[in-house]
């Protein structure tokens, strides 16, 4: 990677293809969903954070063993890039059985717990029900995107994610509206879209040898350093996105206290906002991989210079894209629902949040870039302070004790994307500085 502007965008093009069918497919999901009913929104708007509970930990510790599998490859270590491949392999097993045994086991209790109302409840467990069934392959999924990730083919992850969304996409009036599943039919549509992914990255990774990464010879037993380093970088990226699936839960909480209209809206601008993670997510993602491959080259020069051209294009990204949602909201908004209440609250949500956007991209990268560093502690501390320290609680004071509108729920958001950026931006200035120059 001697051109280290063409090589991100080498890496993080294909990557963003992938995450823009992907987005398609959440999109479309929640059109047909949409078209349901409110309560059918709400539903799988309960469901959201639990699901992204799941999808979180899984990213998370996929950020862990790319870093590492990166770095492996940085120093030539094939042995170890394989190694760590298989413990990501196996983690996908460990952690998809016990996820979906928790999730069957405590779902009639969760809802509830959650605040949903009576109406909304028995549609979220249907929905539920399934997706925890197949969350073995979605865990899958993403630990194998991982390992083409960490040894910069996004390529292959990018064509078969496309492939596995146009099946959901295909299934998903099938099974909702032909065989009249409803929710039920949307989650069974996508975990069959999963499956798909799952058995075609392993057959083209392993049996097509795209990865260089070999994994079946090292699965006959656990390789615990490899793991460990993952784990360092993955865990405390993990528990930020738990904290953040937290937050999300306690938002449709505060939300509820309005009514179910005002969950249903505040998930639809939560799919709009997907749309602006798409090049946030795949600019970060490569530069966990060229980030951590030039800190294992020992290339500080090349190293800052791509950090500071992530920076450059991801900001101005965000600020275009937020323009754009600010000026079409009331247009995007009612292609998901023909309910006029559910759009005005998506409406009021779309346009207060896009002033978070270039904060939320600058946290977002600084999380990542030090990540690709090896340290994965100060992504888990800078998520706390966004949703634990400022935007829940700030959430909660104001629409419980100081009776204000739901508009103080997007105030607060956006404050707290200000403050982490800071932090994240002062840490990862101050982690850079410390490396030593380039030979």
């Amino acid at each position: 990677m001697a051109n280290p502007k063409k090589a991100m965008w080498k890496l993080a093009l294909p990557l963003m293809a992938g995450m823009s069918v992907q987005t398609i497919y959440a999109t479309t999901d929640m059109i047909f969903v949409g078209q349901i009913s409110p309560i059918a929104i709400a539903a799988v708007g309960f469901n959201a954070p639990l699901l992204f509970l799941v999808m979180g930990i899984s990213f998370g510790l996929g950020v862990g063993f790319t870093s590492a599998i990166a770095r492996n490859m940085g120093a030539k270590n094939l042995e170890g890039a394989s190694k760590t491949a298989a413990s990501a392999l196996q983690l996908s097993l460990i952690l998809g059985l016990i996820l979906t045994a928790t999730g069957l086991l405590f779902r009639k209790y969760i809802f509830s717990l959650l605040g949903a109302t009576e109406e909304i409840i028995p549609e979220a467990e249907k929905y539920f029900v399934v997706m925890a069934s197949g969350s073995f392959f979605s865990v899958g999924a993403i630990m194998l995107r991982s390992m083409f990730n960490g040894e910069g083919n996004t390529v292959t992850p990018m064509i078969y994610q496309g492939l596995g969304t146009l099946i959901n996409i295909i299934l998903d009036p099938i099974f909702i509206y032909t065989l009249e599943l409803g929710v039920s039919g949307a989650a069974l549509s996508t975990v069959f879209s999963e499956i798909f992914v799952f058995s075609a990255l392993l057959y083209q990774g392993q049996w097509k040898q795209k990865l260089h990464a070999t994994v079946f010879p090292y699965l006959k037993s656990l390789h615990w350093k490899e793991m460990a380093i993952a784990f360092r970088i993955g865990i405390p990226a993990s528990f930020s996105m738990v904290i953040m699936a937290l937050g999300g839960a306690v938002f449709n909480f505060i939300l509820i206290r309005f009514s179910s209209n005002a969950v249903a809206g505040y998930q639809i601008g939560g799919r709009i906002d997907h749309i602006f993670f798409v090049p946030t997510m795949a600019i970060a993602n490569a530069l966990v991989t060229m980030v951590g491959m030039y800190y294992g080259a020992k290339r500080k020069d090349q190293m800052t210079e791509i950090i500071l051209y992530g920076f450059k294009n991801g900001v101005f990204i965000g600020i275009a894209l937020g323009a754009i949602f600010y000026l079409f909201a009331r247009q995007i908004t009612a292609i998901f629902t023909p309910d006029i209440l559910v759009r005005e609250i998506a409406v009021s949500y779309t346009r207060s949040i896009v002033f978070a956007f270039p904060f939320v991209v600058v946290g977002i990268l600084s999380g990542r870039i030090l990540q690709g560093l090896g340290m994965g502690f100060p992504s888990l501390v800078i998520t706390s302070v966004r949703v634990v320290l400022i935007s829940a609680p700030l959430s909660w004071i104001f629409i419980f004790i100081l009776d204000k509108p739901m508009e103080y729920i997007w105030y607060s958001m956006i404050f707290s994307s200000i403050v982490a950026s800071a932090l994240s931006l002062f840490w990862v200035t101050r982690r850079i500085y410390a490396i030593p120059e380039s030979d």
